[in-house]
């Protein structure tokens, strides 16, 4: 888990960073601010702290899960 954060983290801001993307201002700002409470982080913090992996072995649970993944972004105003 710990190698896909660190993966994720570094492709996400490289995608981010590039010019002409229209939220790239106020997200680095956003991930640089997360990064700022923390003394091991050095410049972003994208991934929260934890693993809290949870078995989907029911089809409305695993439903539930992936309808949280798709509609958080959003609820956020991230996308």
């Amino acid at each position: 888990m710990r190698d896909f954060k660190k993966f994720t983290s570094k492709a996400l801001i490289k995608a981010i960073d590039q010019p002409g993307e229209s939220r790239r201002e106020w997200i680095l700002k956003l991930f640089e601010e997360e990064a700022d409470s923390l003394r091991r982080v050095v410049n972003y913090k994208v991934w929260q702290d934890g693993n809290h992996p949870v078995l989907l072995t029911k089809g409305k649970f695993t439903m539930q899960r992936l309808e949280y993944i798709h509609n958080n972004p959003v609820a956020e105003e991230i996308c």
